[in-house]
């Protein structure tokens, strides 16, 4: 894959200098050959950083191993890589990218979208999706391997995934591919947003939230909620059975939820409006739909700054 990925990035520089891909062209000095003057070479390194995502510095020219197509192109790739190890937290809506034919046709989309995923953070990266049941919440038993999630195709389909654990909360269960998956599922909180839960030792891991055909929100919005103390929500107690294969246990989870008296509905409209506006939530094109990406970091700060001028700006009323 990496060669594959090197040749191509040859062959995209050797059509920029416009001189022919050969192994004997890729090797020599385009500067000295004067296959480019000074003044655009900027605009070659300009246009480098524009077509692959990357950044240089000063440092990166130091060596004169980036004189040559060879050279540069390793660069490229090695600073490609260094992106990498990005703990993502997806939420997902399947049904806007592509027309199905039946089942297969989804799984084969849900493959295809895990692959690509896995293949951007790399093998220190880690992949989690909410596989949320709301168990208990719903006066239901809770089987960590058997209750289907109602996140959506993506979701059910990463949960029953070979390589994924699964964080065996009753009511937010999320199941987790990559490096931290154990880190991240060795124990369950009693508290499904408080003190050592599966959402506060993300957040730790300075993760990024990716939706794909879905707007800003995320899950996390109530993490910070709580860390907030907003007075429309609070602690409530669900309790029931967690069921395994040869024990039936009953227990109590906590889960931060909006107060029952209160008339209101969660609102992300002004949420995602901001974030799309200060570009804190930047969106791809993606089949007949999109995925947007954006710092959990940034998401924190929008949040926190907007709550403290405007109590109702997570909210509207009914």
């Amino acid at each position: 894959m990496k060669k594959e990925k090197l040749i191509n990035c040859q062959k995209w520089l050797s059509k920029k200098l416009k001189i022919k891909f050969t192994n004997k062209n890729i090797k020599k000095d385009y500067l000295n050959e004067k296959l480019i003057d000074s003044l655009n070479f900027l605009n070659f390194i300009f246009s480098i950083q524009e077509k692959f995502k990357i950044k240089f510095n000063n440092n990166h020219f130091n060596k004169r191993n980036y004189r040559s197509i060879e050279g540069l192109s390793k660069l490229i790739i090695n600073l490609k890589n260094e992106k990498k190890n990005d703990n993502i937290f997806l939420h997902s809506d399947l049904s806007l990218l592509k027309k199905y034919k039946n089942k297969k046709d989804i799984d084969r989309t849900c493959e295809n979208l895990l692959c690509a995923i896995l293949e951007t953070i790399g093998k220190k990266g880690t992949l989690a999706v909410p596989t949320f049941s709301y168990s208990f919440c719903n006066k239901k038993n809770y089987h960590p391997e058997k209750t289907v999630s109602n996140c959506g195709y993506f979701s059910e389909y990463v949960r029953n995934h070979s390589l994924s654990k699964t964080y065996p909360d009753p009511n937010v269960s999320v199941s987790v591919i990559g490096h931290k998956k154990n880190y991240l599922t060795k124990k369950v909180t009693l508290n499904s947003y408080g003190k050592g839960s599966f959402f506060e030792n993300f957040y730790k891991l300075k993760c990024k939230i990716m939706n794909v055909n879905m707007d800003a929100g995320s899950t996390f919005v109530h993490f910070f909620e709580k860390k907030l103390k907003v007075y429309y929500r609070k602690d409530i107690k669900f309790s029931g059975y967690i069921e395994g294969k040869n024990k039936r246990e009953r227990k109590s989870f906590l889960l931060f939820s909006r107060k029952k008296k209160d008339n209101y509905f969660a609102n992300f409209e002004r949420l995602n409006e901001i974030a799309l506006k200060k570009k804190i939530f930047k969106t791809y094109k993606l089949g007949f739909g999109f995925i947007g990406i954006m710092e959990i970091e940034s998401l924190k700060k929008l949040i926190t700054q907007n709550y403290k001028t405007n109590k109702k700006f997570l909210i509207y009323l009914k």
